[in-house]
């Protein structure tokens, strides 16, 4: 199940590293803007999401561009069977300028 998502990214930063366990950590957490849920009456604003963007070369891509800016996200719904978990499988984003 695939969705789409318009948000801010304010910043970015690369993760390459293996760990002692010999695991593998290469991706660029994006950080981008979204509305605070004011359903309860007890927020206000904006928070700041992290999304995870497969390969740290991915940040090439964000160099030299203005921040903040907007970008589309295409993310993918998955289940363990016991819980749920929105992946990122795409980042569109705008021509550079």
């Amino acid at each position: 199940m695939s969705q789409q998502m318009k948000v801010t990214i304010v910043g970015a930063k690369a993760t390459d590293w293996k760990a002692d366990d010999g695991r593998h950590y290469d991706y660029v957490t994006l950080f981008a803007l979204i509305p605070m849920d004011t359903s309860q009456g007890n927020a206000v604003g904006q928070g700041v999401a992290e999304f995870k963007w497969q390969d740290s070369r991915n940040l090439v891509q964000l160099q030299g561009r203005k921040f903040p800016f907007e970008a589309t996200l295409e993310l993918d719904l998955v289940s363990t069977g016991r819980s749920t978990k929105q992946v990122l499988t795409n980042v569109i984003l705008p021509p550079k300028v």
